[in-house]
């Protein structure tokens, strides 16, 4: 899963387990930080407590109402951006455990907006001053024990949405729309 991958990224000594410090250091730069609920529960609430609309939280398992399976890739990994709900997260069980354990708590950032012209479904959209653009790196890491045996990249995606999840085209264009980009990438030195 995407988001337990990113969380574990971001743990102390992980990251150096897998490139060196300085490049460990560069990549933990530009992770989003973030609080698992089910372990960092006590950071989390506190830091919550200090800044209560300074966090969103998403659903590792992007479960069905209830359910707890996984979703398909066609459903949406829904933002948790209310205050309320998230506190709700925060709460414990009737068992001690933490009611949003399978969520991850990130700090709220907010993207630089620019001007952009969109095409979708053969329409054009003008945006001034209200768009935004991502981009995502794909990774392959293999492993045996202490042998990395294969780390290269795989992918590289980027896309420029509506800045406001409330534009009609935000939902079209969706979380996971990310139009591909060809990437090319040598061996890493050793």
């Amino acid at each position: 899963n995407r988001r337990q991958a990113h969380y574990a990224l971001t743990r102390p000594g992980c990251l150096e387990s897998l490139v060196a410090p300085d490049e460990a250091q560069l990549l933990r730069s530009v992770l989003p930080e973030q609080w698992s609920l089910a372990h960092d529960w006590e950071e989390a609430r506190s830091l919550f407590e200090e800044n209560p609309t300074g966090f969103v939280a998403k659903n590792v398992l992007r479960p069905r109402t209830g359910s707890q399976k996984t979703q398909s890739r066609d459903s949406h990994g829904v933002l948790v951006d209310s205050e309320e709900t998230i506190r709700c997260l925060l709460k414990r069980d009737s068992t001690g455990n933490p009611v949003g354990k399978n969520y991850i708590l990130y700090r709220r950032l907010y993207p630089k907006c620019h001007d952009a012209e969109i095409a979708h479904d053969g329409k054009g959209f003008i945006f001034e001053g209200d768009a935004v653009s991502e981009v995502a790196t794909y990774g392959v890491i293999l492993k045996n024990g202490d042998d990395v045996l294969v780390n290269r990249l795989a992918g590289m995606g980027a896309r420029t949405r509506p800045a406001s999840k409330c534009h009609p085209l935000s939902e079209a264009l969706g979380y996971g729309a990310i139009g591909p980009i060809c990437a090319s990438m040598s061996e890493r030195p050793t």
